[in-house]
């Protein structure tokens, strides 16, 4: 049976149980009426005679698990065979990229060399995490028997992420809990050399129900052996990671700003041009959305001219506040103070004044959260006095601190 990529997607997204209404939300360049009235009424045309089945919207998934349940899932298998096993459609568009060799070949090393299970990118918002991995999918995918990309922006609900996930493997797991759900993925993930990318982790991290679910997926992903690989970017790596058994089997990648050199190659592409660019490039740490934004502003209010905003603050536009806002709330709370402490701070600070200004908290939880603040760019290390590391936020975040706070 023939499907052409938009029946494709109505009948994976039917299998999860989604509305006509959620998939034109979700499938980009089709409008609600067509989905609805023309082509999923096609689709389930093509299903009724496929199976000789009375399969419409409302009974497709209860219909599938019958017939997985029946002696004839190799019925389901016809259906779905044709699928693709590259699922990039919720990746972004492949656009222009700079740079980040050193990062790319060590993915690749930990990849497609060491058959690491779990590879995590952190960073700050809009460090280019996403990019990065868009890049090297783009390089790899062809060593792979599936890769499947998934924005957990839109996978908040446990059921509608694992149930969309079994449909790309071409099944539906008649289980109600998810511990059973998770071993039938992994087994999939042991019979076939698989890439699955989740991007935006942080946005089921918490303390709901879904979010232990999805713990349990990847503490299950990292323990237990297989032959695929689980990259996930994230603002700060998920607490289950510490708990899982092979380390040896898990990376950890922290994310800063682009070089001098491939900075300027973005600032140029945007057409800005010396005096100035590698100041400018200095002052944001080669944060690429920053510079981005930043130049758009030289160009419209400054007429392109760079020294004309060297002099001046940080500027952040609403776009890059509210995205820093959502990284900074997504902190625990001892790490939220540690940053609204310092960034109101003129000088750079020694680990033990900042012991001093949390006397609620030991010595060893400070230290754990600073480290963990350092590793996706929160904070800096600034200079040494006397051999002992200086501290600082990072300017972007302490810009945002003191205009929010003040």
């Amino acid at each position: 049976m023939n499907l052409d990529s938009l029946e494709e997607e109505i009948l994976e997204y039917s299998l999860q149980g989604l509305s006509y209404s959620m998939m034109s939300d979700r499938i980009m360049n089709y409008d609600l009426s067509y989905i609805s009235n023309i082509k999923a009424p096609k689709l389930f045309r093509k299903l009724r005679q496929f199976t000789g089945l009375d399969i419409n919207k409302k009974n497709c998934k209860l219909t599938i698990q019958k017939i997985l349940t029946s002696d004839q899932p190799q019925v389901f298998q016809k259906i779905t065979g044709n699928l693709s096993h590259i699922n990039l459609r919720e990746a972004p568009d492949f656009n222009d990229f700079y740079g980040r060799t050193i990062e790319l070949d060590k993915l690749h090393q930990w990849i497609i060399k060491q058959h690491s299970r779990l590879v995590g990118i952190f960073g700050l918002t809009g460090i280019g995490k996403t990019a990065l991995v868009r890049e090297l999918v783009e390089n790899i995918k062809d060593d792979f028997d599936y890769v499947i990309w998934k924005n957990m922006e839109f996978s908040s609900d446990w059921e509608q992420f694992i149930t969309h996930l079994e449909s790309c493997f071409g099944y539906h797991s008649s289980e109600i809990s998810p511990y059973p759900r998770i071993l039938n993925l992994i087994d999939y993930l042991k019979n076939h050399r698989c890439l699955l990318i989740f991007d935006q982790w942080e946005v089921v991290m918490g303390d709901t129900t879904s979010s232990e679910n999805y713990n349990k997926l990847l503490s299950q992903i990292g323990n237990l052996q297989h032959q695929s690989c689980l990259l996930f970017t994230g603002l700060q790596k998920p607490t289950i990671i510490d708990s899982i058994r092979n380390k040896n089997k898990i990376r950890q990648l922290s994310l800063s700003g682009l070089d001098n050199k491939d900075a300027r190659i973005l600032l140029e592409k945007l057409k800005l041009q010396d005096p100035g660019i590698d100041t400018l490039i200095r002052n944001y740490k080669g944060h690429p959305l920053a510079l981005i934004l930043v130049s758009e502003n030289i160009k419209s209010v400054h007429n392109g001219k760079i020294e004309k905003v060297l002099d001046s603050t940080l500027f952040l536009d609403d776009v890059l506040m509210d995205l820093l806002e959502n990284q900074i709330y997504s902190l625990p709370s001892l790490q939220q103070n540690i940053i609204k402490k310092l960034a109101t701070e003129k000088e750079p600070e020694t680990i033990f004044e900042i012991y001093q200004y949390f006397p609620d908290s030991s010595q060893a939880e400070i230290s754990a959260a600073i480290n963990n603040l350092w590793k996706v760019g929160v904070m800096e290390k600034d200079d040494m006095l006397e051999e002992i590391i200086l501290w600082v936020i990072n300017p972007l975040i302490q810009k945002y601190i003191r205009r929010r706070c003040r």
